[in-house]
């Protein structure tokens, strides 16, 4: 990750730079819609080498295709079961709304990969990773002197194409909410927590200060309390509230007489778990401290699964973090957030939406801080 550092705080800087001209024009700013920009630009470059631009044009082709799977409209809640038909190959094309979004990534897809190969481009990212398993079958390091993979077209134990673009969707979509999400439910609860937000800024401004006047990916590991704060927001606002899973072989209960069939579909409530007082006392209350160096090691791992768990687990958990945490820090060394009138707290949800979304937006009002 820290190859791709100095993608993340020129994103960061250019994200800074448009709350400084929004806080001018003295109106309330919906940040997730922001937060969306920021992420889809980081994910662009750092997954794809792709410039979204979307910082700059809320219009470009990226932003909109992943408002188009995240929005908030009545698709939303099927979104997942779409994904699995492009990955599976079938039936997609009966479904006008997701045929478009696949035309829309299979071409990103085969103008990247027609373009590296015809330059036998290498690149520390994830493009190249899938461009490894379907040449070579296989991951393998990435250096300057890869430009051996671009000598075969396929391996025989290699994957597809389409299952490298059924990756290049999950990974975009990923990579596209989960930051976002976290960054605008964290500031919501920051209106109602000045004391907690003041002292992040102070945390966020002195590191800015012992590392010459930027944030960089040393300062970011430095961030121990913004990282407590980060992780209380997942717990408290969970990107997924549910996380399917499939049995993969007969499980018997344990002190019962059920058995859990082999193929059948468990879907685990994450947002239950979070909010269960057995592992998380006074579940309701926002409280980083519970994820202080003093107190993690009291929460029962099997209990916090914001990204899941077991083989399985999101592998951008870490990624995410770190795109988490830049992002607040450079907003709140500037910036005070309060909450705008028209927005409640605690929040309403749209109904049935897989992801946890605020009816409305999240509207701040944002001045400048002391």
């Amino acid at each position: 990750m820290k190859m791709m550092f100095d993608t993340l705080t020129e994103k960061a800087d250019i994200l800074s730079t448009l709350v400084h001209d929004l806080v001018k024009l003295d109106k309330p700013i919906e940040l997730k819609g922001i937060s969306m920009r920021f992420t889809t630009d980081i994910i662009g470059s750092c997954g794809f080498g792709i410039e979204c631009n979307s910082l700059t044009d809320e219009n470009s082709e990226f932003y909109k295709h992943g408002q188009k799977l995240f929005g908030t409209t009545s698709k939303r809640p099927t979104i997942w079961t779409k994904i699995a038909k492009f990955l599976s190959l079938t039936s997609r094309h009966n479904h006008k709304f997701f045929f478009d979004l696949e035309n829309f990534f299979r071409n990103v897809v085969t103008e990247t990969l027609k373009y590296r190969e015809d330059n036998k481009i290498v690149r520390k990212d994830f493009m190249h990773l899938m461009i490894q398993l379907k040449n070579k079958g296989k991951i393998t390091e990435i250096n300057s002197t890869d430009d051996d993979v671009y000598n075969k077209t396929v391996a025989e134990d290699g994957i597809s194409f389409e299952e490298l673009a059924g990756q290049v969707l999950l990974f975009f979509t990923a990579g596209f909410e989960t930051s976002s999400t976290t960054i605008s439910f964290c500031l919501l609860e920051l209106t109602q927590h000045p004391d907690i937000q003041q002292k992040m800024r102070e945390e966020a401004r002195a590191l800015w200060k012992k590392h010459g006047g930027k944030f960089t990916y040393e300062a970011v590991q430095e961030m121990t309390y913004i990282e407590s704060v980060v992780k209380e927001t997942l717990r408290m606002y969970p990107p997924l509230a549910i996380l399917p899973r499939v049995c993969t072989k007969n499980y018997k209960v344990p002190n019962t007489e059920v058995i859990v069939e082999k193929g059948t579909t468990l879907k685990i409530s994450v947002w239950g778990l979070h909010l269960d007082p057995e592992y998380f006392p006074d579940p309701y209350k926002f409280d980083p401290d519970r994820f202080s160096a003093e107190n993690k090691h009291k929460i029962n791992p099997h209990a916090y699964i914001p990204f899941g768990d077991g083989p399985r687990q999101c592998l951008g958990l870490r990624f995410a973090l770190l795109e988490s945490k830049l992002g607040l820090a450079m907003l709140l060394k500037d910036f005070n957030f309060t909450l705008h009138e028209t927005t409640p707290y605690p929040p309403k949800y749209v109904v049935n939406n897989f992801i946890p979304t605020v009816e409305g937006g999240v509207l701040l009002k944002i001045t400048k801080a002391d």
